[in-house]
């Protein structure tokens, strides 16, 4: 939740701060991969602030999954789970020009969180996880019209992983490539 109010003070001072010659957007992104990787997997909502050449874009995605699971010989192993997420970034870009008025090419940072509970009645546990990254990305961004680009970055995170029940807590480390596809829209 800290977070999330960091993220929304940060765009509220930089819009107050750099009114005028900002320009604001909204975008969806997707990442892909398989393992670790699928809690990264998601849909986000992001809100570019773009001054020159410097990009601050905070996102924010949800993910909910349920399923039920019955075993067809004795019905005594059935379970029910439930997964919740809440995925909150913010990025920090740097463009150049490639291409004059079609084609740029940005780098920078981003740090974020993945905060998530889940829930099963198989072993009647509650399951806190949380991701912490932070990471370096670069990618290429490609005007379609004035107002819409659509881009695709690939991204280096450093990861740590927390997973905590009444019984045990388990943390991780790793580093995490990543690669996302963005569509976003200017005003």
């Amino acid at each position: 939740m800290k977070l999330l109010l960091i993220l929304l003070m940060t765009v509220t001072v930089t819009v107050s701060i750099f009114g005028e010659g900002l320009k604001l957007g909204t975008g969806f992104s997707y990442s892909a991969g398989e393992g670790a990787q699928t809690f990264f997997n998601r849909p986000k909502i992001l809100i570019p602030i773009v001054m020159d050449n410097l990009r601050i874009e905070p996102e924010f995605g949800i993910f909910q999954n349920s399923y039920d699971r019955e075993d067809k010989k004795n019905g005594e192993d059935s379970s029910d789970a439930s997964v919740y997420l809440i995925d909150f970034a913010i990025g920090t870009y740097y463009s150049t020009v490639l291409i004059d008025k079609k084609l740029d090419m940005f780098y920078g940072g981003k740090i974020g969180a993945i905060l998530g509970k889940g829930t099963g009645r198989f072993k009647n546990d509650i399951e806190d996880s949380s991701f912490y990254y932070a990471g370096l990305s670069m990618g290429i961004e490609y005007k379609l019209l004035p107002k819409l680009t659509i881009s695709g970055d690939i991204g280096l995170n450093l990861t740590r992983y927390v997973d905590e029940n009444e019984y045990r807590k388990y943390t991780n480390h790793f580093i995490l490539t990543t690669s996302t596809i963005s569509v976003r829209w200017y005003y």
